[in-house]
């Protein structure tokens, strides 16, 4: 079974204990979503469809509405994580409240800076191809993450990528000098540092993949690599202190990041 077929089971399965307890109660979708903060009936009824993966809150709320005592907040985590790739749950919910991220991006533009329209074609590219409403799922999951942009207190944020992934027309050229926008917009944000590694660097400490790094909110610093087949956290401290001071040397030699928005201007300009 694949990782898209897993979630939409999980999903599926989860909708329909919901619309156990729901029955069990003699309530309508409608009604629960009259009592819901913050949800609306369409929201109710995807849960339901296992169309969408239910918030924690949201979860929290329908769990007593529907009187399910508990049952419904059980698996509340994993369902939360469904709506990532495998693998990329707990990563999520930890950037969520992290203090500091910084992340170095190789072979495309890092999923938390992606617009909508750039994720939708990066999702589409997957191999095998994903269900519609899979793709849906992950693509708004992946813009709910931009929300760590606007969090108070702020999380700082640094982010290197390659020039020659700013230049690959995904989605074509109108998605991508979009996409490039977004990224002159976030980084205009203090707390938040875009950077470019030039593709005339001949060699460069990040040739050896992706890396994550981030604080979680108990002081505590975690590394996080993806490969083909998902991701894997690095905890070990003497693994994590490699990853930190190869990060360090990756921005040392990437541009500015004055100069990096410099290079994404004249970039749009050529498109």
């Amino acid at each position: 079974m694949t990782k898209q077929s897993k979630t939409s089971t999980t999903l599926k399965y989860f909708g329909r204990q919901v619309a156990f307890y729901r029955n069990r109660a003699d309530m309508t979708q409608a009604e629960v979503a009259e009592l819901v903060d913050g949800y609306s009936l369409a929201m109710i009824k995807a849960v339901e469809q296992g169309i969408r993966a239910a918030k924690p809150d949201l979860i929290a709320q329908i769990d007593r509405i529907v009187g399910a005592e508990g049952a419904l907040l059980a698996g509340s985590e994993h369902i939360a994580e469904a709506n990532y790739p495998t693998g990329f749950g707990e990563q999520a919910n930890l950037e969520r409240d992290c203090v500091w991220l910084h992340s170095y991006e190789p072979n495309t533009i890092p999923g938390i800076l992606q617009s909508e329209a750039f994720a939708r074609a990066v999702i589409n590219a997957h191999t095998p191809t994903i269900d519609d409403d899979e793709v849906e799922r992950l693509v708004r999951a992946r813009i709910e993450r931009q929300q760590l942009f606007g969090r108070r207190p702020p999380a700082n944020l640094s982010f290197v990528v390659e020039e020659h992934v700013l230049r690959r027309p995904v989605g074509g050229p109108e998605v991508l000098r979009a996409q490039l926008a977004l990224l002159l917009e976030v980084s205009a944000l203090r707390h938040i540092s875009i950077q470019v590694m030039p593709t005339d660097v001949q060699e460069h400490t990040g040739l050896d993949g992706p890396i994550t790094l981030l604080e979680t909110a108990r002081r505590r610093i975690l590394g996080y690599v993806e490969g083909q087949l998902g991701g894997v956290h690095v905890a070990d401290p003497e693994e994590v202190s490699v990853l930190t001071q190869r990060y360090g040397i990756i921005r040392s030699q990437a541009l500015t990041k004055t100069q990096s928005a410099d290079l994404i201007k004249k970039i749009v300009g050529e498109l």
